[in-house]
C-alpha cells in the first residue's frame, strides 16, 4: 500500500446535537430544498448560524437568481466569525440517495487539500448519513507516489446522533480507498510479494478474531492446490 495515499485519507467524526460547539468549526454546510420553494430548511443549527453570523438566508439565495436546488449546486458564503470563514448552502434536489451522494461529492470536492473543519448537514435520514459521509471521504481520494506530498486534509464533521453510521462510513471508505490503491499501484511495485504484505495488513489492522491469513509460497502452494 502506499502510505503516503492513505496519510491523506480525511478525518471522519460525528458530533451530537447537544455537543454542537460551532467555535472550533471553520465551515458549515446546510441543505438547500426545492419542494415547493427554494429555502433552507431551519433546525437548530441553523438558528445558531443565523445567530452567530446575523445572516438572512432567504436574501443571500435571492443573490443567485440561477441557483435551482439541484444535488450538487453549491453557493459558498465567506465570512468572518471567529474561527468560521465559510457556510456553504448545498442543493440537495430530491433527498434521495444518487442526489445525497452527489451533493456530498461535490462538498468534499469544494474543500478537498484544505485543512477546513467541516461541520456537514445535508440530511437527517440515517439511511443517507452513511452515503453521505462516504461519499465526502472518497471525494478527496487521490494516489502518488511522489515523497513530497501535500498533508492537507479535511475533517468531516457529521451533524447529528449517527455514530453508527458514520463508523460504518469510514469502515466502506477505507476499504474503497485502500482499494483504488491497489489498483493505481505501478505493477512493477505490486509483485506478489507485496500483494502478499499488503493483504497480512490489511488483516492485521482489521482487529478481528474471526479473520486469519496464511501465506504459502513454494511447494506450500503445490500441496494446496492437490
Amino acid at each position: 500500500m502506499n502510505p503516503k495515499s492513505f496519510d491523506l485519507y480525511p478525518k471522519l467524526q460525528n458530533i451530537n446535537i447537544e455537543d454542537t460547539d460551532l467555535s472550533e468549526i471553520t465551515a458549515v454546510a446546510i441543505p438547500v430544498v426545492s419542494d415547493d420553494q427554494i429555502k433552507v430548511v431551519e433546525n437548530n443549527l441553523v438558528r445558531s448560524l443565523i445567530n452567530l453570523t446575523k445572516l438572512d438566508f432567504k436574501v443571500e439565495l435571492s443573490k443567485w437568481t440561477e441557483f435551482s436546488g439541484k444535488a450538487g449546486e453549491i453557493i459558498e458564503i465567506p465570512l468572518s466569525s471567529g474561527n468560521l470563514s465559510r457556510i456553504y448552502l448545498v442543493g440537495v434536489g430530491a433527498q434521495n440517495s444518487d442526489d445525497i451522494r452527489k451533493a456530498s461529492t461535490a462538498l468534499g470536492r469544494k474543500v478537498k487539500d484544505t485543512n477546513t473543519q467541516l461541520l456537514v448537514y445535508l440530511t437527517s435520514d440515517s439511511k443517507l448519513i452513511t452515503i453521505a459521509a462516504t461519499a465526502l471521504v472518497l471525494s478527496n481520494y487521490k494516489f502518488s507516489l511522489k515523497t513530497e506530498q501535500k498533508d492537507k486534509k479535511p475533517t468531516f464533521i457529521l451533524y447529528g446522533n449517527f455514530i453508527e453510521e458514520v463508523e460504518k462510513a469510514d469502515i466502506l471508505a477505507s476499504a474503497v480507498w485502500q482499494a483504488r490503491d491497489l489498483i493505481h499501484t505501478p505493477s512493477n511495485i505490486k509483485n506478489p510479494q507485496w500483494l502478499a504484505k499488503q493483504a497480512t495488513s490489511f488483516v492485521s489492522s482489521a482487529k478481528s478474531s474471526s479473520l486469519s491469513i496464511a501465506i504459502k509460497s513454494g511447494n506450500a502452494i503445490k500441496d494446496f492446490g492437490d
